[in-house]
């Protein structure tokens, strides 16, 4: 059942859900266990304007955390 469902969620979305370079450099840094305000040094941005791109790449790939988002992103191939 569970499977069955996995294949009508990846049908419905497509083949893969586009993310913009600034969320995927985001959720990168997020998978290397960076904080938004780590992360907002690294890239030059402000720690809100981190949280910005997390939370759109969180409502793309219909996750319910951030940590729910970047686990989605590496399981579809979305991040190197």
């Amino acid at each position: 059942h569970v499977a069955a469902r996995i294949r009508v969620n990846k049908s419905r979305l497509g083949a893969k859900t586009i993310l913009p370079q600034r969320e995927r450099q985001c959720q990168a840094w997020v998978a290397q266990g960076k904080t938004a305000a780590d992360i907002a040094l690294l890239v030059g941005i402000s720690a809100r304007t981190v949280m910005f791109h997390l939370e759109n790449a969180r409502t793309k790939l219909d996750a319910s955390s951030v940590a729910h988002c970047v686990a989605e992103a590496l399981r579809r191939g979305l991040l190197s």
